[in-house]
Parts: C-alpha cells; structure tokens; sequence
C-alpha cells in the first residue's frame, strides 16, 4: 500500500548532502511515494500532466519506436508532448555516451520536432541519471529508464518526492549538464534561403557594406521572407515603410519614393532580383531572425557577418568548430578583416557566435592559428526568457545579475553558459575574490586568449 510520510530530520540531512553536494546541508521535511516497478509510469504520467510550469528531465536510454505503438516510452513521451503544447516549458537531456546503444536519437527527433528542447550531452560525459524535476517542486528519480523492458518487465526502484526545497537543490544538476551538453549546431532546415552568389561570387552583399546601404539588404531579405514573386512596383509600401522605419505620410507620399530609391538601387546598382535568379546554391536562415528581432538587434556588418558564420557553419556539418584565418575571410567574402573582427565579437556579444582564440606561448603569440568559431543557431524571445528564469530561480536575481555585469567584460553578458559559470563562482568564492581575478584581466585585448572566464577560474584556483 502506498503512503505518504515526512522524512525524518537524519534522513533529510543525507538526502540534500547525496542529492546536493553544493549545498549546505540542513534538515527539511518532505513527502515521499514509493513507485517501484509498475506503479512509475501511471505516477510519472499523473505527474506530467499536472505540470503547470516546467518540467526538466535527464535520463540514460528513452528508446522509443518510430512511428509510435502502444509502448510505454512513447506514450510517456506523448504526455510531456502534450504538456509542452500546453505552455509548459520541457526541457530534456538524453546520454550519448558510446556504451549507449539504445537508441536515443528517434526520442531526440520526436522532442525537436515538436520544439521541445532535447540535447545530448557531450559522449565523453555519460549520462547515467533517471531524473525528473517538475514545476521545481516534485522529483521524480530511481532507477527506471523509459524502455519497453523497464516500464513492463524489470525490478526497478524509485522515488517521487514532493519538497520545493530539495527540488530547487536538485536543479543545480541540470545547470551542470546545460554546461556539459553538445553544442547545438546550424542544420539546414525549413526556413529563408538566402542565395550564395551575392554574399560569395559577386561580392555584392559586401559592396552594400561599403556603401553603408543598409536598407537594401533589410528590403532585399524582407522580400525573400515575404517570398515576394512580383516586380517591385506591387510591392505593399505601406507595408515596407513600416518595416524599414520610414515616415507614412500619404499626403505627399514621401514615403513610396523613398522605397522606390532603395528597390532601383536594390536591382540597378546591385543586380539582386526576387525572386533570385539563376543561383544554384542557398544558405538557410532561420525565421527567428525576424520573429525574435535579430533584424532589428543587428546592424549591417553584423547582418552580413552572421550569414558568412551560418555558411561556415553548414559548410563543415556535422563538425561543430570551424576555423579560418580573417584574412582568409577577406579573400573569401570581400570585406575588410577589421570590420569583420569587430562584427564576429558583436555577434559574441549577442550570443550568436562562440569565439575560442587560438592559444600561443608569449613569444609565438603573433604566430597562433586562426580563431575557431561555433555559430549558434537563433533562439526564440520566449527560449531566451526561459533560460534567464531557469537562472534565476537556481541562483537567485541578484547572483544572476552581478554575475551578468561581470560577464560584460567578455562580451558574454548574453550567453546563459557563461553567466552560469559565474554564478557557480561567486557561490564558490564570493564576489570580492572573483571581481579581484576578473580585474585582473579586464583590460586584456578582446583577442587575448586568456581573457575568458575559464582563466577566471584558473587564477581563483591558484589563489584558494
């Protein structure tokens, strides 16, 4: 017979020291159901779709069959589905270790598919947890992976716990796989193709850069969003105008002479028609540059910069990293180096581009190799929120925002990874003695491959 007890003090002190090793450990009470064997998936499934808020998630093996069926591990899968159409925020980690031959890449399709976010993590970090934390008030943890043989035929042993203090303990686990997972990479999927011709052959999006015409690059891609198919005189202006900032004022229709300035110069002085003619390669963009506003967020070299990262990216996929030389860029792309440089650390500062600066003894410093560069793939308004509240309840607001105005001095104030790190930081150390190791790199050259926080932590170490 099931039952609900609260644990005694003593247990509570082993719980958060096991569960939560980086934290202080004090007694607590909680509620606790036993669901061995078959009472897990009628209890998980219970709980899933009572979730109002979040629901994260780790486990080993969620082998699922494509196509569905009645198994228990899609139908499990079906319910946090659900939950996720419904406004719950999901969030799934799955092993990728090499031992790990149970088919983890059909769940990760299904989650994606139906934007869930679903990651590996790294191969060399094996995933071995059967964990679930919802609304950060329930754990749900044990021994059952979600398999055919687990749900229905082993002896297996777990947990559902109800104590939002444990609960928020245990969160810090999955800000230690968001650190350790694979990077996401840029695949080619429905979204703006853009042509290659003018960003590489013709050099045509790099003679808008000189020319500073930024407003025809913005109506040239508003248009392929729009799948615009007509000439350019049935283009809506109103429509246009308001997209580009410019004044309506139909009493002297200012405005459509205006667009009709940018659509000349759009076809004239630089020969790029829409739809695009005659090209038999593409780069894909995803429609979150619009839908999130990175059109607006960014300016004209870091437009032109982040398409020339996305075709790097796709270029070497599956690959994650890829290096070239600005100079080689330059060659490639026809735009100055310099400019480039300045572009690709805006767009770190967006979190759109991840630049890991070559490492060189001082005396080999001008000699280094070509930076490696990862471009990540655009995020929705609503992800991003996601990622900060996640933050923020783990460490608290004001951890997350001292730990955001450090993480300016590197041009990461953007990226949740880097200001996680910090927070672990200032928990381990406190914020004298991390502000003290930030000094004392703050003024290195954005280039300096020591001006990371990884070097941040290696001066505290040395330090402690």
């Amino acid at each position: 017979m099931r039952k609900n007890f609260p644990i005694k003090r003593i247990s509570a002190l082993i719980l958060l020291a096991v569960f939560c090793p980086f934290s202080l450990v004090h007694p607590f009470t909680a509620d606790v159901i036993n669901i061995d064997n078959r009472d897990y998936e009628a209890a998980v499934t219970r709980e899933i779709d009572a979730a109002k808020e979040t629901i994260d998630m780790a486990i080993y093996s969620l082998y699922i069959k494509e196509g569905g069926g009645d198994f228990p591990a899609y139908n499990l899968l079906n319910h946090l589905i659900m939950a996720a159409k419904r406004g719950v925020d999901v969030r799934v980690f799955l092993d990728k270790s090499p031992t790990n031959n149970k088919g983890n890449e059909a769940a990760y399709r299904l989650l994606s598919q139906n934007s869930i976010e679903a990651y590996f993590m790294k191969p060399d970090n094996k995933l071995h947890a059967k964990l679930i934390i919802i609304d950060s008030s329930v754990i749900i943890e044990g021994s059952s992976n979600w398999t055919d043989n687990a749900l229905r035929k082993n002896f297996e042993n777990n947990l559902l716990v109800r104590s939002r203090e444990l609960a928020r303990a245990r969160e810090t686990f999955f800000a230690r796989l968001e650190e350790n997972r694979l990077n996401d990479n840029i695949i080619k999927t429905d979204g703006l193709r853009i042509p290659l011709k003018p960003l590489c052959d013709s050099g045509m999006f790099a003679a808008i850069v000189a020319n500073s015409d930024g407003a025809v690059l913005d109506i040239y891609l508003w248009l392929l969003a729009k799948n615009h198919t007509g000439p350019f005189d049935t283009i809506d202006y109103e429509e246009a105008a308001r997209y580009l900032g410019i004044k309506i004022d139909k009493r002297s229709g200012n405005y459509k002479r205006d667009i009709r300035i940018i659509c000349d110069k759009l076809k004239d002085k630089y020969h790029l028609d829409i739809p695009a003619q005659s090209c038999n390669e593409y780069l894909t963009l995803s429609k979150l540059f619009f839908t999130a506003g990175y059109d607006k967020k960014l300016g004209l070299k870091e437009k032109v910069a982040y398409l020339i990262a996305v075709n790097e990216q796709n270029r070497i996929w599956p690959r994650l990293y890829w290096r070239k030389s600005l100079k080689t860029l330059e060659e490639t792309y026809r735009i100055k180096s310099d400019l480039l440089s300045l572009a690709f650390q805006e767009l770190k500062r967006q979190n759109l581009l991840e630049i890991a600066p070559s490492t060189a003894s001082p005396k080999n410093y001008d000699n280094r190799q070509p930076n490696q560069y990862h471009t990540k793939p655009l995020t929705s308004l609503a992800a991003q929120a996601r990622a900060w509240s996640r933050l923020e309840r783990i460490f608290g607001k004001g951890n997350v925002e001292q730990s955001r105005r450090l993480a300016e001095i590197f041009d990461e104030q953007n990226n949740p990874k880097a200001v996680q790190k910090l927070c672990y930081l200032l928990r381990q150390y406190g914020i004298d003695k991390v502000e003290a190791a930030v000094n004392k790199i703050k003024y290195y050259t954005p280039t300096n491959p020591l001006k990371n926080i990884a070097h941040v932590e290696e001066i505290l170490k040395k330090n402690s």
